[in-house]
């Protein structure tokens, strides 16, 4: 950031403030000149936004027979109903699953990482 002049008493700001979104090459950019208070406005969205992602996703990992498996979920609308969708992922293989339009954080990882057990069974990588 940087100082660029004031108008009417109001020091003005160049800004590059973005907001990661935690996925691949998705993110938001608000580029240009603001005054003070449009910054704290801008500030305001950007932890908004950071809260909301805590309150939608959910991730983590967990070892099963000596594996580790990753997981997250996120939620978001779909036909105006707003549902979470579960993905699990094998570190090792890379193989992954994704488990689409539960009601909650837990049903979709929980589909998700049984669904990606199942397939590595069927790929001969674990058994049951």
């Amino acid at each position: 950031m940087g100082e660029t002049g004031t108008t009417s008493g109001i020091i003005s700001y160049n800004i590059d403030a973005r907001i990661r979104t935690g996925r691949p090459n998705c993110e938001v950019k608000f580029i240009g000149t603001k005054n003070l208070k449009e910054m704290k406005v801008i500030q305001e969205l950007a932890t908004l936004y950071s809260a909301l992602l805590l309150l939608t996703g959910e991730s983590g990992e967990l070892n099963f027979k000596e594996r580790v498996i990753k997981y997250k979920a996120e939620g978001r609308v779909h036909k105006l109903k707003w549902v979470y969708d579960g993905v699990a992922w094998d570190i090792q293989s890379g193989i992954s699953v994704k488990a689409k339009h539960y009601k909650s954080k837990h049903g979709a990882i929980e589909h998700a990482v049984k669904e990606l057990i199942d397939k590595l069974a069927s790929h001969g990588i674990i058994t049951k």
